[in-house]
């Protein structure tokens, strides 16, 4: 799944945001190419062409017109904003990413109990 949303600066400059689910990857494993099952959401941003960004546009504040701004350069006016949004949680409704998100929740608990429990065993120890 990937799509676009393209608009242009008051400058002329055309700004393309591209958000793309991801779920295989090519990896170099010793010298050879392998395909990995993954799951993550990419964002990329190019103005004419070229990258500004990797990162996911943030909330911007008391700029008229303006709701969010991307690697802390680039506006981006509230209609376009609210269609990244509207992608974004597009993407994070699909089943691989809703199976990816509990699997590291589940991971974080595991890490938790982990913790705790080596903390216990370590306080019986120096006891």
């Amino acid at each position: 799944m990937k799509k676009k949303i393209e608009w242009a600066t008051k400058t002329g400059s055309k700004v393309v945001v591209a958000i793309e689910l991801v779920t295989e990857r090519r990896v170099l494993a010793d010298g050879y190419e392998v395909m990995d099952t993954c799951c993550e959401m990419t964002v990329v941003t190019t103005i004419d062409g070229k990258i500004l960004s990797y990162d996911e546009p943030r909330p911007l504040g008391n700029v008229p017109g303006f709701t969010g701004v991307i690697s802390g350069k680039l506006a981006v006016p509230k209609q376009k904003m609210d269609e990244i949004k509207k992608i974004i949680a597009e993407i994070d409704a699909t089943p691989e990413m809703v199976a990816e998100n509990e699997a590291f929740r589940k991971s974080i608990c595991d890490d938790e109990e982990y913790y705790k429990h080596s903390q216990k065993m370590k306080k019986a120890m120096h006891e």
